[in-house]
């Protein structure tokens, strides 16, 4: 028996196990170790198919989302936040990084660059000079700028026909001040919803 009807009517309850997965679901979001350590039993691919059953089950996905409810208002999580989060790598600009004023290139000063570009950045790597405190930054990452636009293309509903407008529309293969194609990207999505 997968479901008991509650006394209270037509509502039903989550087994044990399912209860089980949910909780450790909701703190992993490994579906696989889920449902092992819910007591399902069966080589990896069979708890795959388990966990993905479970993951399609209405009742199991509001549990999960219920303890993790909790967390992500503690983390102060939301959709806002996120979409944010991938503007600022997505349209991040190295030369709000970099200064190419002078004969060698030199990166700002971390303390003067806008919270939005500290936030696209994903590792510096620095040395310290022999004998002195001053230390050299020598690499600096940025993250992923291409995924970060994928996904927020998805978000917006920008399928791969309107992509492929906007390549042609925006001439990306030229070269084009990252600020002005920015500027072109948000006209465009502007009237375009």
């Amino acid at each position: 028996m997968s479901k008991s009807k509650n006394s209270g009517g037509n509502k039903h309850t989550l087994t044990m196990r399912q209860l089980r997965f949910a909780c450790e679901y909701a703190k992993s979001a490994n579906g696989k170790g889920a449902a092992r350590a819910a007591g399902y039993h069966g080589e990896d691919h069979s708890l795959e198919v388990q966990a993905s059953r479970l993951l399609r089950n209405a009742e199991v996905l509001a549990k999960i989302e219920e303890l993790r409810k909790p967390e992500l208002e503690k983390a102060k999580v939301d959709l806002a936040h996120v979409v944010a989060e991938l503007a600022s790598v997505g349209f991040s600009d190295i030369g709000d990084i970099m200064d190419f004023d002078g004969a060698t290139p030199r990166m700002k000063p971390v303390s003067a660059l806008p919270e939005r570009t500290r936030r696209a950045i994903a590792s510096i790597k620095v040395r310290r000079v022999a004998g002195e405190e001053e230390i050299e930054v020598h690499e600096i990452k940025l993250w992923d700028k291409i995924a970060a636009l994928r996904v927020l293309a998805d978000f917006v509903g920008l399928s791969e026909q309107k992509s492929q407008q906007l390549n042609q529309q925006f001439r990306f293969n030229e070269k084009l001040p990252i600020k002005e194609a920015h500027e072109q990207i948000l006209r465009y999505l502007r009237q375009h919803r």
